[in-house]
């Protein structure tokens, strides 16, 4: 035993700094993704069992019946009986996908992944009109109308860049220097 303490001994000093560095980093990481995990676990574990309880008391009877009997508020009864309830509805596969979140950001996760519409002819046009008073604009009504762009574009899963890239890949310019036309990009 001795032997292999002195080994593990001479072989820690023997590692290059970094390289322990980087051990001790991942160490750490994983005891984050551990409590994490354990704290959502144990929400979980905490709110089935307040269900129970819920089931049990008489209507009117459980908010006093938690004040009386645990060591926290009923909001946070109430949001372990959320996490149940989510966990109900659509089990977690792989708790290591959500072991970063904290109890709120996991009740906030839509159940249903967001759907990006589809950029249209419209919203190409919309996207240009807002580009070009962000950059004709004076004053307050540039910045009015680079934060709508931004936000209009947001929706679509993109930035303000990018929605105006993919509006126009050409604008012919005429002799006196207006635009003649504007090639929406795909069609």
């Amino acid at each position: 035993m001795t032997d292999t303490i002195e080994t593990l001994k001479s072989t820690a000093l023997s590692v290059p700094p970094l390289t322990a560095l980087a051990w001790e980093i991942n160490d750490a990481h994983q005891d984050v993704q551990d409590h994490a995990e354990g704290m959502l676990l144990a929400a979980k574990r905490a709110g089935d069992a307040l269900l129970k309880v819920k089931t049990e008391c008489k209507h009117g009877v459980f908010k006093t019946w938690v004040a009386d009997n645990c060591r926290f508020s009923y909001a946070n009864a109430h949001r372990y009986m959320q996490v149940a309830q989510r966990f109900q509805k659509s089990p977690v596969g792989d708790i290591s996908e959500i072991a970063d979140v904290s109890i709120r950001e996991f009740l906030g996760r839509s159940e249903k992944p967001k759907t990006t519409p589809p950029f249209t002819q419209a919203d190409a046009e919309y996207a240009q009109k807002l580009h070009a008073m962000a950059t004709r604009g004076e004053g307050n009504e540039a910045d009015v109308a680079k934060t709508k762009l931004d936000t209009f574009a947001k929706g679509f899963g993109m930035s303000g860049e990018e929605a105006v890239g993919g509006v126009a890949t050409s604008i012919p310019t005429r002799s006196n220097g207006t635009t003649s036309c504007t090639c929406f990009a795909g069609s």
